[in-house]
């Protein structure tokens, strides 16, 4: 007779299979577990669900504790073997198969990650920086520049000499070697700011005969410095408009040249004669030099040796090179210096019996110094150099008949006629009236010239000047002083002032 299970046992075998699932804990393999039947009886698994069982046990293994909690007991064979296997397998697979296809060639030099799989390198965004470094995110990254170069002048440099005329104004440019960023502004000095001036723009002015060294210096670096020595001379004679004859005075012994007409022509001061063998033109070349000539017989001067070496002035050759051309120089006095061209040495009086003109000495005296004084015939109105007006005689309440520029008539009160004295110097007489002009002075020693009184005298006696344009300085003989124009409202001529500039130069116009 078979026996029967009591409710109460099944009940509490049901229990315990449900706590058993809910630990997780899964029969041992092999194991034989009876499972209940629906009347209360047990059955034996088969072969068959024990190998399932088996395959069920090892994939539950990998499978987390949290999830079969929730499944009843009969369900851990059937659910457990699909999401397990799922899971895996396609979550890994699915990035890294794509992404690394994708890009080859950008992003060469992936990373692994934990996983097994790989991690794309992020592109390089970072930009440069204004000092040559770059910015990544925020992050600067420093270039080391390179050594800076030390500010510094080198050197500075000018012409060694520079040659100015007189009255004339020029330029000097300095040559300035630096390195780096550096102040090049330099200063200026004249050794005689008599003889040249010089600006803070390196504008040098020749103010008289003579030499000057002009220096330039670094601002930044005193240190370097250059110079050039600077000389003012007169520029070669121009041709002379006028009547174009001369006398021409030694100045040491105030005598005059003359061709002496004997078979050897030299040319001499020992007569003192006043006729066309004293006189002399000066024909202007190409080249700045001049021909000088006879004016009785139209020969002209040239330079020729003798067995003494003597090398004499003449007119007994006639050829036309170097030895018959001659540079004039100018001097302060208004007296020239005669230079043979061929030789470049200059003419002087040997101060013998014969008083031959020759170069055998090449002194720097009274006796190399020549004055050229014009022969003026006719009538002439004179013009002032700095504007273009002319000289004319005026009256005022007091008679004085004073010179001046103030109008410009066109009649006889502003010609004149200039007669020569012996010793080369001018009376100046007005057509209109035949009054002789004077220098006198008046309460505010404004020494006018004028025609008030009518002396003999050597306030009355003027020299002519030739300047290098071929107008003329007017200097009285008694006190040596130059007319000039005053520039104020009545332009009276005078010699209160004594400048050199072009209100003291003036042009006979026939």
């Amino acid at each position: 007779m078979r026996r029967s299970i009591p409710s109460c046992l099944f009940v509490f075998l049901m229990f315990c299979s449900i706590l058993c699932a809910g630990c997780g804990e899964a029969p041992p393999v092999g194991s034989s577990e009876s499972s209940s039947t629906a009347d209360g009886g047990s059955q034996k698994p088969d072969d068959s669900t024990t190998a399932d069982s088996q395959t069920t046990d090892s994939v539950t293994q990998t499978e987390p504790a949290s999830e079969p909690a929730s499944e009843p007991a009969s369900e851990p064979a059937s659910e457990p073997a699909s999401e397990p296997a799922s899971e895996p397998a396609s979550e890994p697979a699915s990035e890294p198969a794509s992404e690394p296809a994708s890009e080859p060639q950008d992003e060469p030099s992936d990373e692994s990650t934990s996983d097994g799989g790989t991690e794309e390198v992020p592109e390089d965004t970072s930009e440069p920086t204004a000092d040559g470094g770059s910015t990544d995110g925020g992050v600067s990254t420093e270039v080391v520049p390179e050594p800076e170069i030390e500010p510094q002048i080198l050197s500075i440099s000018l012409p060694a000499n520079t040659s100015l005329d007189l009255n004339k104004s020029a330029t000097l440019s300095p040559t300035i070697q630096s390195q780096g960023n550096i102040d090049k502004s330099v200063t200026w000095k004249s050794s005689d700011p008599s003889v040249v001036s010089v600006d803070a723009k390196g504008t040098i002015k020749g103010l008289k005969i003579g030499t000057s060294r002009v220096t330039v210096i670094s601002s930044a670096d005193p240190a370097q410095f250059a110079s050039t020595l600077v000389t003012v001379k007169l520029p070669p004679l121009p041709s002379i408009k006028l009547s174009g004859f001369f006398r021409v005075r030694v100045k040491a012994s105030n005598r005059y040249w003359h061709e002496n007409g004997f078979n050897d022509k030299l040319v001499s001061t020992r007569h003192q004669t006043t006729d066309d063998f004293s006189t002399f033109s000066f024909v202007p070349q190409s080249d700045g030099s001049y021909q000088i000539k006879v004016k009785a017989n139209g020969r002209h001067l040239h330079i020729h040796g003798n067995s003494t070496g003597d090398q004499f002035l003449s007119t007994r050759y006639q050829p036309n090179d170097d030895y018959t051309k001659f540079f004039l120089s100018k001097q302060s006095d208004g007296s020239f210096r005669i230079q043979v061209k061929a030789t470049k040495k200059y003419l002087h009086e040997n101060g013998l019996n014969d008083k031959l003109l020759s170069t055998r000495f090449q002194t720097t005296d009274g006796y190399s110094s020549f004055f050229l004084e014009p022969l003026l015939s006719g009538t002439f109105q004179i013009r002032v150099k700095a504007n273009g007006r002319y000289l004319h005689e005026s009256g005022n309440s007091t008679g004085d008949k004073l010179v001046s520029t103030r109008t410009q008539p066109n009649d006889d009160y502003t010609r004149f006629t200039l007669e020569r004295g012996t010793d080369g110097s001018y009376r100046i007489k007005v057509k209109a009236n035949n009054r002789y002009l004077h220098e006198h002075g008046n309460s505010t020693g404004d020494k006018l010239i004028s025609t008030r009184f009518q002396p003999t005298d050597d306030y009355t006696r003027f020299f002519l000047f030739p300047e290098l344009d071929g107008s003329y300085r007017i200097q009285v003989k008694a006190t040596q002083r130059f007319w000039h124009e005053n520039g104020f409202n009545d332009r009276l001529i005078s010699t209160r002032f004594q400048v050199t500039d072009d209100f003291t130069r003036f042009f006979l116009v026939q």
